[in-house]
């Protein structure tokens, strides 16, 4: 197989940077679609085998907990830089430069975004993790590239409900959320020879706060829009998108939109210098299902 982009890369202690693809989002903030099929009242539930006159209700709010699963892809481009060392990598990766490097160098990827919404309040969580891996023809050297971008957080909607100044029997709702989280970076980058294995090995935290909108014309299309940006052990972090969400149901959807993130984070000096400055961007798309 050919050392193609991953080995070059590597060896500046990059891979294939950024999270090359296969990344939700954060992700796409898939939960967030307002069901409107859930402002009935709720109902007492009698205990098994018991009588239902004297069970206590099973639910304290009138809405239920909802959870969503959304497995989704992103394939961004990247600009940017990434340096281990005295040795620097300047990227500039196109979409198609980004999906051409996973396709020759693939080895695993998994990207979910997860929530539990109840009422007004949301905890999310998203999973982004990508493994490149190559090996120079004729020649007993491998390159292996992996990275991993996880979030948890949360949100509380100051605001669900009509649109406000539009006419009393108009479809159109709109969800406000600040929202607040950690976001956490890992990095693992090598190339592996007869005589040295080299390439950077980190883990870095940040916490950020934003918020989150949508707007929903009806119980089949939204809006979602999102944005936050933060700091901690990076100088500076951001994230934002925007998407269209379509349910076709109240259990099953799918959502498409553009994602940004950018993170400037260093450390060290000298030999045991480390800078991972990348701006990401680009399409994502994926299947939500709520139950």
């Amino acid at each position: 197989m050919r050392i193609s982009l991953i080995a070059a890369l590597a060896g500046a202690g990059l891979g294939a940077t950024g999270l090359g693809a296969m990344a939700l989002g954060d992700e796409p903030q898939a939960a967030a679609t307002y069901d409107m099929t859930a402002s009935a009242t709720g109902s007492s539930t009698s205990a098994s085998g018991g009588s239902s006159e004297n069970a206590p209700p099973q639910e304290l709010d009138a809405k239920p907990w909802k959870f969503v699963i959304a497995p989704y892809l992103w394939v961004p481009a990247q600009h940017g830089h990434v340096q281990s060392g005295i040795a620097r990598a300047n990227v500039s990766m196109t979409v198609g430069d980004t999906w051409n490097a996973i396709w020759d160098n693939f080895q695993f990827a998994g990207c979910l975004h997860m929530e539990a919404v109840h009422d007004r309040w949301t905890i999310f969580g998203d999973a982004m993790y990508l493994h490149l891996g190559n090996e120079v023809k004729n020649l007993p050297i491998t390159a292996d590239f992996k990275q991993g971008i996880f979030e948890l957080g949360g949100t509380y909607a100051v605001f669900d409900g009509a649109l406000p100044g539009a006419a009393s029997d108009s479809t159109v709702r709109v969800r406000l959320e600040p929202l607040a989280g950690v976001r956490v970076w890992y990095i693992d980058s090598t190339i592996t020879g007869p005589f040295q294995t080299r390439g950077p090995n980190d883990t870095w935290v940040d916490g950020f706060g934003g918020v989150r909108g949508e707007l929903a014309f009806n119980e089949t299309f939204s809006l979602t829009g999102r944005v936050d940006v933060g700091t901690g052990m990076s100088e500076l972090t951001w994230n934002a998108l925007t998407m269209l969400n379509i349910n076709f149901n109240k259990n099953i959807g799918i959502f498409a939109g553009w994602r940004w993130l950018s993170d400037n984070y260093s450390k060290g000096s000298g030999r045991d210098r480390f800078e991972y400055d990348m701006m990401l961007s680009g399409p994502f798309a994926g299947l939500k299902i709520t139950f």
